[in-house]
């Protein structure tokens, strides 16, 4: 499922997705400014909305996202189900994507995680985490929202 769990043995709590001990703990600030630039980041890439992607990116931005140049239409992309933040620092962000596909994949959803690098109050990069995609037939979001066969 894709979730870090631990387990305090003197408490007999379960930890899903969580610290225990606060330690990675940051500012709140500093997340929610840079979740929203890879949100709309995300939500552009999503749209095939190319001003809107240029609008959150420096001049020098870099991805592996797309290749040649920024995908347009509908024809042979996938489209953005679900994204979670799962790890940040003060100057990254690493998201959960899962996509659906196009029909012509061997599988019918991915799910992968996109590393965020920001200065300058813009997008510096975004990168996939080297093996983290995982090729489903069918993902469910929530009861009623499925995906793939």
């Amino acid at each position: 499922m894709d979730a870090s769990i631990q387990w305090d043995n003197t408490s007999k709590t379960v930890y899903v997705d969580s610290d225990p001990n606060f330690g990675m703990e940051r500012s709140s600030v500093a997340y929610v400014a840079n979740r929203n630039l890879a949100y709309r980041w995300i939500m552009a890439y999503d749209e095939r909305d190319y001003q809107g992607v240029l609008d959150v990116v420096t001049p020098d931005f870099k991805t592996d996202i797309y290749n040649e140049s920024f995908p347009a239409g509908t024809y042979n992309m996938g489209t953005i189900v679900e994204m979670k933040p799962v790890a940040s620092t003060d100057s990254t962000l690493t998201v959960r994507i899962v996509q659906r596909v196009t029909a012509e994949d061997e599988y019918k959803v991915k799910v992968e995680r996109w590393h965020f690098v920001f200065g300058q109050g813009k997008i510096k990069s975004v990168k996939r985490v080297p093996d983290t995609a995982k090729y489903l037939d069918r993902y469910t979001l929530f009861p009623g929202a499925n995906f793939g066969i």
